[in-house]
């Protein structure tokens, strides 16, 4: 009996015991997954608390900085003080500087012979029509164009700097136009040119008697009218403009607020811009009689246009923070200049006539060279640009340009309509824009 209690007593003792130890490991899992989940939280409390102390010393940083360039001229942060150099690199695409070189026409005629196309028997062709007609010009691409300027910060925000920009292109024209058809009874035949063409028959004195009936966009009238041609058949054409700037300039911040930042700019400014352009005609549209014997008539335009301005440019700038530590930030500039032009102007236009049996003759229709009056040369220069910051020492920006030089440039042609021994002047604004990226760099 005693021993059935002593085995009994055991059994309830095991039955107690088991579950109580079954709890005791339960509660040591859940103590070590909560002590894990407590070292990732202090964890991620400690990532979080040193994101905020770098930002905030990045703020703290900016702020004295702001306040510094903002007060009564104390010095400037040491990475924003000494030599600076900034690049551009500027698509600029031009306007205004086009020349139209000639017109060219489509030569519409049913003739099929000489005296087809010669109606009135006066061995001239006057059965044709000139269609189509359009102008053939000497026009300028977008170019690279850099702009470097270097320059001193002072420790009180104002700089001491030396500008230059660029910009170089070309351009060239070729085209043949023309109608032939032979004689039909085995003589010379006609040939009619479809460059310049005025689209009436040619006889003596036609042009005189009207200045405004006949002119030409390059050349002289003179010599369809005085040798009874009809229109060139081929003409090719160059051009070439060139454009500088090179400006010393004082900066200075005058205004500064955590979030927007002034600047003016004074200087001197000098600017030169160059066009030449030079062309050749060949003109095979002579009477039926000429055309026998091989005439043909080689004629060469060529123009030019330099001028070189001096004067004072002034400027503001702005620089808005689109983040609050103004790493990223929107710049916005304009800058207006006035200028004492001095121009040199040069415009040729003569010919080679040659016929079998003839010594070659040499008719010379223009050549002039002449520097007129001074006279002001106004520039306007606008840009928008978004920049970036990368440490504490370089800038990179991309941005939007826009420059109108207004009259920097005199155009000549010929003739003057009321006195055809003048040339005809007209001034040429020139304005480059487009897209540019920019380095800026504290050293």
């Amino acid at each position: 009996m005693r021993i059935a209690s002593l085995v009994l007593s055991a059994v309830l003792t095991a039955l107690v015991v088991a579950p109580a130890a079954a709890q005791d490991d339960m509660s040591e899992k859940e103590r070590r997954e909560a002590a894990r989940g407590e070292q990732r939280r202090e964890r991620e409390n400690a990532e979080r608390q040193a994101a905020e102390a770098a930002r905030e010393r990045e703020l703290a940083k900016e702020q004295a900085r702001l306040e510094e360039m903002g007060a009564s001229g104390t010095d400037l942060m040491e990475s924003e003080r000494g030599f600076f150099i900034s690049i551009d690199a500027f698509l600029a695409s031009p306007s205004g500087a086009d020349r139209t070189i000639a017109r060219i026409g489509d030569v519409v005629s049913s003739a099929a012979t000489a005296a087809d196309l010669d109606t009135d028997g006066n061995g001239a062709p006057d059965a044709f029509s000139i269609q189509n007609e359009r102008p053939l010009v000497l026009d300028y691409d977008a170019e690279l164009a850099p702009q470097i300027e270097i320059g001193w910060r002072r420790g009180t925000g104002a700089a001491f700097s030396v500008r230059y920009w660029g910009y170089s292109s070309s351009s060239s024209v070729s085209a043949s136009s023309g109608f032939e058809v032979p004689d039909g009874m085995g003589g010379p035949g006609l040939v009619v040119g479809g460059i310049d063409n005025q689209g009436f028959e040619n006889v003596f004195g036609s042009g005189d008697s009207d200045p405004g009936a006949f002119s030409r966009p390059f050349g002289t009238p003179g010599l369809p009218i005085g040798e009874f041609v009809h229109g060139a058949s081929s003409v090719s054409a160059d051009g070439s403009l060139d454009a500088t700037r090179f400006d010393l300039l004082y900066t200075h911040t005058g205004l500064v607020r955590p979030r927007i930042e002034l600047s003016y700019r004074i200087g001197l400014s000098m600017l030169q811009a160059e066009r030449e352009e030079d062309a050749t005609f060949v003109w095979r549209s002579y009477s039926q009689a000429s055309v026998a014997a091989n005439a043909q008539a080689i004629e060469t335009v060529s123009a030019s246009a330099d001028t070189q301005a001096l004067g004072v440019v002034a400027g503001l700038s702005g620089r808005f923070g689109l983040s609050e530590n103004r790493k990223w930030t929107l710049r916005a500039g304009l800058e207006l200049s006035g200028l004492t032009n001095e121009q040199d102007l040069a415009f040729r236009d003569s010919w080679v006539y040659t016929q079998e049996g003839l010594d070659p003759v040499t008719n010379v229709a223009q050549d002039s060279f002449s520097s007129p009056s001074k006279s002001l040369v106004t520039t306007v220069d606008a840009d928008v640009a978004v920049e970036g910051r990368i440490g504490d020492s370089i800038r990179l920006g991309v941005g939007y340009r826009y420059a109108s030089w207004l009259e920097a440039l005199t155009e000549e042609q010929y003739p003057d309509g009321a006195n055809q021994s003048l040339l005809r002047e007209e001034s040429l604004d020139l304005d480059f824009s487009g897209p540019y990226v920019r380095l800026s760099w504290f050293f």
